[in-house]
């Protein structure tokens, strides 16, 4: 209707007061018309709006676009595309303009472009081909939306997320702490009180010996695990999703929940071993089992109840949704197979009320100063971050049952998990243990003499030391006699990947072992990039001791020796 009325305006202007007759003229006027109208829409439009050709040269270049890169529109029409793109971007924008040739299209591409300024601009831009008359792709029409706010936004919840579940994990593990710690003087009279019969019988009962020394070795293996099951659980570190068995997961986790309950609470699992694997982060699967027994555990009050943990299969399918809505956006992003896992209690149960807040931040049922509220609130971020899904069933005076969703790991995970598992198995082949020569580096005496005697057992010669500058002396003035060196890691004055470096400025070809009580993520990766060829936990067994590094010594066969 606009443009009728602007043509007949124009008609009443002709200067010899006839009307417009030619239909030429007519066409021109409504063609500037609806390209004034379009450049007035495209100038007002919050996107950038951006033309290209299929080489990547810029053809047209709106307001927004200038607002949102710096540049005007004279210093990017003629110029190319790559003036925005970050040198490790430019794959991407080829991969880009090929596909548009091919006459395809780019929808809500996340990326980062560079500012006139050199800030870096988070994009999610959508990309069309333009054609001529006969169809043929002559060009690129492209909208970009500035998400850089939303991505800060992102990230910031992100980082409040995971910094809440790290501040529940350690509330959890406070909890934990009584019943660890009674466990632990336990496993502690055990081993004194076994040596002190020890050394009363060492002359007159041998037999007595024995079976003290059999007790030391049987409560410090029980201390060695739970040792590893804390550190496993207290660690700090970004989410690793890996195919991950429930079964076993949840047999670990009660082992340690068990030493922190009342006795009053009993613990029963379900075992289901068929379970297939699930794309998850074995320590935050750990985390949601703890905090829903915990919170089984607080559902008690104080008197005697039951915990029971289930797991099994399930079917993603509509009669289930139908049964259970709260798995409806679960199904639509993982139909068919899932594994579920169950925690239930025969405590004081919930209301509606209370269901509908139970995994809101902060909120809790105890009384004031047992808990943050944020155990459940916890378990909720984890299940979404792992694209699943949790259900409560709970009535006033009959208990709680928490059940948990998990999509199962695809094939691909699966295939990549048995090539890296492949990857890591140690060699079989038996050998025969020559004199391998050990120089071995710890400041603890009492532990470097009793890895030396073991060693030795072994069938190694052993050089001992208990500061880095001797070791590393003794190994530059004969670095060809030693067939292997083996640090601790935290060593005064130089930690391990520092000695790992000196011995490898020394003699290149030696390999390194670096041992440590606790075996990070960070310790592995600080040691791997330093050179070292293995990374020891030192409470291994003495035989896995001496297997580790009777292949890093690399042991002599000898001559006719069976194979």
């Amino acid at each position: 209707m606009a443009n009728t009325i602007d043509r007949t305006h124009d008609n009443a202007l002709q200067p010899d007061g006839r009307a417009q007759g030619c239909s030429e003229h007519s066409s021109h006027s409504e063609r500037d018309i609806e390209q004034a109208h379009f450049k007035a829409i495209v100038d007002s439009s919050d996107d950038a709006i951006i033309s290209k050709t299929l080489h990547g040269i810029i053809r047209s270049w709106n307001l927004a676009a200038e607002t949102m890169f710096g540049y005007t529109a004279g210093e990017m029409i003629g110029c190319n595309i790559d003036v925005l793109i970050p040198q490790d971007r430019l794959a991407e924008e080829q991969d880009i303009l090929a596909r548009l040739a091919r006459g395809e299209q780019v929808a809500h591409l996340e990326t980062v472009r560079r500012h006139k300024d050199g800030c870096l601009v988070q994009v999610s831009a959508s990309m069309s081909p333009i054609r001529d008359q006969h169809g043929r792709v002559i060009g690129i029409s492209k909208i970009a939306r500035d998400i850089t706010a939303r991505k800060l936004a992102e990230s910031a919840l992100a980082s409040a997320e995971a910094e809440l579940r790290e501040s529940q994990k350690m509330e959890a593990l406070g909890t934990l702490a009584g019943g660890i710690a009674h466990d632990f003087n336990n496993m502690i009279s055990i081993i004194l009180g076994n040596a002190e019969l020890a050394l009363q019988d060492a002359r007159i009962d041998p037999a007595g010996v024995l079976e003290s020394v059999g007790q030391i070795n049987k409560a410090a293996l029980r201390a060695r695990s739970l040792v590893q099951q804390i550190l496993a659980f207290s660690r700090r570190q970004g989410t690793t999703q890996k195919p991950v068995v429930l079964d076993a997961l949840i047999t670990e986790s009660v082992q340690l929940l068990r030493v922190a309950l009342p006795l009053r609470l009993e613990i029963a699992i379900h075992r289901n071993t068929d379970l297939p694997p699930v794309l998850a982060d074995a320590h935050q699967m750990q985390q949601i089992i703890t905090n829903l027994v915990t919170n089984a555990a607080h559902a008690m009050r104080a008197r005697s109840g039951r915990i029971v943990i289930r797991s099994g299969t399930a079917v993603l399918d509509a009669a289930l949704v139908a049964q259970r809505p709260e798995l409806k956006n679960m199904q639509a992003r993982h139909p068919g197979p899932a594994v579920w896992l169950s925690v239930s209690d025969n405590g004081c149960g919930m209301d509606a009320a209370t269901r509908a807040k139970i995994f809101q931040p902060f909120f809790t049922t105890k009384p004031v100063g047992e808990g943050t509220g944020l155990g459940l609130s916890v378990v909720h971020g984890i299940v979404q971050l792992h694209e699943g899904a949790i259900t409560i069933d709970s009535t006033p005076g009959a208990g709680s049952t928490f059940t948990l969703y998990l999509p199962l790991a695809p094939e691909a995970a699966l295939v990549a998990a048995r090539e890296a598992a492949a990857a890591l198995t140690p060699m079989t082949a038996p050998v025969e243990v020559g004199q391998q020569h050990i120089l071995y580096l710890d400041d603890d005496g009492d532990l470097a003499f009793l890895v030396g005697r073991m060693l030795a057992r072994g069938g190694f010669r052993v050089s001992i030391f208990h500061r880095c500058e001797e070791a590393l002396a003794a190994l530059r003035a004969a670095p060809a006699s030693f067939d292997l060196v083996v640090t601790d890691y935290n060593m005064p004055g130089m930690m391990g990947p520092e000695v790992v470096r000196a011995v490898r400025r020394t003699r290149a070809d030696l390999p390194v072992a670096v041992a440590s009580g606790y075996v990070s993520d960070e310790v592995r990766a600080d040691c791997t990039a330093a050179g070292a060829h293995e990374v020891l936990q030192k409470v291994l067994a003495v035989d896995d001791w001496c297997a580790v590094i009777a292949r890093l010594a690399k042991p002599v066969v000898k001559a006719g020796a069976a194979r």
